[in-house]
């Protein structure tokens, strides 16, 4: 089985990578120029945002992992850019070049609202007001509508070693007078994955 991974040098995909070449997959990985892969991966270079770089990527997969996103940066714009117009180039890519391949998108719990009682259920309304969540809604819907073979999966917290971010949480916590599993007067359980390298 041959699988395309976008998004394979960000947190999720190095650490994933690994782990389906030594599960006996073929590996490809849409990837920047002058970023690497690891050993035992094919590296495609090409771009989500350059429709015309995904032809060659897409040819004879069997899945399509779709990992690259951007969550944290100063520009919203870029935000919205990334998310959804190249969600939306490589869905239209799968149509076109791999009708058949599963194609997985990877999202964000973020999505629920964050005022409920209770932990999110999958069919629970979605209204994100924050700019990543919400643009993980829109490329969503638009994967839900692409008539192709797909899946999505709304990750928890996310974190492991390399993760500059992390180091910021007690500083936010403590600024927001919050308990990491409180809001408001409810407690909720958050869906949380440590990452560690191979």
């Amino acid at each position: 089985m041959t699988i395309l991974i976008t998004g394979g040098t960000g947190l999720v995909g190095t650490r994933l990578l690994p782990r389906l070449v030594e599960a006996g997959f073929d590996c490809r990985a849409l990837v920047r120029a002058g970023k690497s892969v690891p050993a035992g991966v094919t590296a495609v270079e090409g771009d989500i945002l350059h429709a015309s770089s995904l032809a060659a990527a897409m040819d004879g997969v069997d899945a399509i992992l779709h990992l690259a996103a951007v969550l944290r940066t100063s520009e919203p714009e870029q935000i919205w850019t990334v998310n959804v117009e190249g969600s939306r180039n490589l869905i239209a890519a799968a149509k076109e070049y791999a009708p058949s391949a599963r194609l997985i998108m990877a999202s964000t719990g973020l999505v629920y609202n964050d005022d409920g009682i209770r932990p999110a259920q999958e069919g629970d309304e979605v209204t994100p007001q924050r700019d990543y969540p919400a643009s993980k809604v829109a490329a969503e819907k638009l994967l839900r509508e692409s008539d192709l073979n797909w899946s999505i999966l709304r990750f928890g917290f996310v974190y492991g070693e390399g993760d500059g971010h992390i180091g910021q949480i007690p500083h936010i916590a403590q600024f927001l007078k919050a308990h990491p599993a409180r809001t408001r007067t409810h407690y909720l359980m958050q869906s949380i994955s440590w990452l560690r390298q191979a």
